[in-house]
């Protein structure tokens, strides 16, 4: 209300979609059994390729040895059920096949964990997966783009039943706590690793784009896109690998029975009308961590199939950072390591989509790059001047000005709405406001766009969004507005960033650092930070030049913290109370004692 707006209609999907000749379908009914057909037909209608098994086992082979212990799956008991209902499962009032809700089952967890417990360990024992967890209820989901009207213009968002989710995170555990000991999952995969994200990958790219121009190489980034590449997984590939890892026996069996033999439902109407039952032959099923992990091991050997590049991965997104010595050797690395990426996907059944795969190359002093000429196969790859690479705009210089641009539109709106809320709501219900909008977008790589030339942009953006919970004039000075509020202003947040990356890699920057001097204050050694050598001004910017120049700038009583959580307060008390406006008021404190 308070936005002026219209209320949100909810338009159902059955009350859009026409046919391929454009027609309304004869009945909802057709309608349902259609669009089911689409989603199970889809994979297969990509073009992906039948995989080259035996060239699997060769990557898998020279990736490594296969494992000569197997896992033993330990028996679920009642205080596991219960824990993972409680805290692994988001409480929500969606609804699977069944009519059940996972808030419902979180409820009733405490009464049904016995049995629960016995029926998954029946399951483990036996080596199958109940078909009544494999049911799977699928909505339909506009994608933002294309004609409503047009099938292909949705995804599908699968609900799997309430129990399948509870046991499948006890299953991604136990693989997940034999697999990390024995370093089965590669370094190269971001997603769906604790202590890993987007930022971490993104932050690497650029890592490696800066060391190359340091020396001197040309670089250049080939940014993949794989067709529908969860559902075109093939089974008997996914158990391969399982098997060369160590899960054999009743496990695999397990794991294989969980992929077949699968079937989904196309729902509509708020539930009112339901398609036919339709099996999915490939593929593994979104929407579960387990699956997450398989799809993570399905891609586990390509960084080690692949020379010439360095490789990072965020679930099926694929980046390949290649250099060379000149430009003119670049254009035919980047041929090579393009062929290597299609034949990896295509013996792996996976399919690239050369339509949307791009490549983009690095010029940091703002020259014009070479135009050069990378194809697969028969088809001709993108050269782009900036992509979007997981919620970042990543450009060929590094200054970071499309991705300002996309953060200042988006805090503009966030700016009047809060001005809008504020005349009515309460100043704490506005803050919370705030931290849901402005501030989640400016934490969101921080260390990465933080110091670039075009900071100041989005810091005038945060300033008018501190005037508008206030309620006061655009000319009104906001530096005390940040401290009324508990709030940092965008340098503050950008040195938080900076020294919690640096604290939490503290170890890789010792090892540079100068000798450690005991304190008697504190009883431990204390460690004073060196900065890496560099030439390029892009460099100096970057969070591994910063962070030891900014951690050697913080007071000892926040560097002495006993832990990362005692950190993290302290730190951000500190800046909370010098409430710093510009990086020169930091810069200019001397190195700490």
């Amino acid at each position: 209300m308070e936005l002026a707006r219209k209320p949100r209609e909810r338009v159902d999907y059955t009350d859009l979609l026409r046919d391929t000749d454009g027609k309304p379908f004869a009945s909802k009914q057709q309608l349902a059994d259609a669009v089911n057909r689409e989603f199970v037909t889809a994979a297969a209608a990509c073009g992906a390729p039948v995989p080259a098994r035996a060239r699997c086992r060769a990557h898998m082979a020279e990736w490594r040895d296969a494992s000569d212990t197997s896992i033993r799956l330990i028996p679920f008991t009642l205080a596991e059920i219960n824990v993972i209902l409680k805290t692994a499962i988001a409480s929500k009032n969606s609804t699977d096949i069944y009519g059940l809700s996972a808030s419902l089952l979180r409820q009733a967890g405490f009464a049904i964990s016995f049995v629960l417990s016995h029926l998954f360990n029946d399951c483990m024992k036996s080596g199958v997966y109940p078909d009544g967890l494999k049911k799977v209820k699928i909505c339909p989901l506009y994608k933002g783009k294309g004609q409503k009207s047009a099938v292909k213009s949705y995804r599908p968002i699968s609900l799997v039943p309430g129990p399948s989710k509870c046991f499948e995170v006890g299953l991604n555990r136990r693989l997940l706590e034999y697999w990390f000991p024995r370093n089965v999952l590669s370094n190269c995969q971001y997603a769906y690793r604790r202590g890993r994200s987007t930022t971490d990958l993104v932050r690497e790219v650029v890592r490696d784009v800066l060391r190359a121009r340091e020396a001197g190489r040309h670089v250049a980034a080939i940014c993949c896109d794989l067709s529908r590449a969860f559902d075109t997984a093939d089974h008997t590939l996914v158990a391969e690998k399982l098997a060369h890892c160590g899960i054999r026996g009743p496990a695999l069996s397990l794991l294989l029975s969980f992929m077949t033999e699968r079937t989904q439902v196309v729902c509509g109407e708020n539930g009112q009308i339901s398609s036919a039952e339709m099996q999915n032959l490939m593929g593994v099923p979104q929407g579960s961590c387990l699956s997450n992990t398989l799809f993570s091991l399905l891609l586990n050997d390509l960084p080690r199939a692949i020379n010439g590049a360095s490789i990072y991965m965020y679930a099926d997104d694929v980046t390949a950072v290649v250099s060379t010595p000149s430009a003119r050797e670049l254009e035919g690395a980047l041929n090579s390591v393009v062929g290597q990426l299609q034949d990896w996907f295509k013996s792996n059944g996976l399919a690239l989509n050369k339509e949307k795969t791009c490549f983009i190359t690095f010029k940091l002093n703002g020259h014009p790059t070479q135009n050069l000429k990378v194809s697969a196969g028969d088809a001709q790859i993108q050269h782009v001047t900036c992509t979007r690479l997981l919620g970042f705009h990543l450009d060929g210089a590094l200054v970071w000005d499309t991705h300002i641009d996309e953060v200042c539109g988006r805090l503009g709106r966030a700016c009047f709405a809060l001005r809008r809320l504020a005349r009515t709501a309460g100043r704490a219900a506005v803050r919370d406001c705030y931290f849901a909008t402005v501030h989640s977008l400016l934490t969101y790589g921080t260390e990465l766009w933080g110091r670039s030339s075009d900071w100041q942009r989005v810091f005038s953006m945060q300033k008018r969004a501190v005037r508008a919970m206030a309620g006061v004039p655009d000319d009104t000075s906001a530096r005390e507005l940040f401290k009324e509020f508990h709030i940092l202003p965008l340098p503050c947040l950008y040195l938080y960033q900076v020294a919690m990356f640096t604290y939490g890699h503290i170890d890789e920057f010792k090892r540079r650092g100068t000798n450690p001097r005991y304190s008697l204050r504190s009883n431990k050694y204390e460690y004073r930070l060196s900065t890496i050598s560099h030439k390029l001004a892009k460099t100096e910017r970057s969070v591994y030049y910063l962070g030891p120049s900014v951690y050697n700038r913080l007071p000892s009583t926040v560097r002495n913290a006993a832990s990362a959580q005692s950190f993290k307060s302290r730190l951000k008390s500190w800046l909370e109370e010098n409430n710093f406006y510009n990086y020169q008021d930091f810069f200019n404190l001397p190195l700490a004692v």
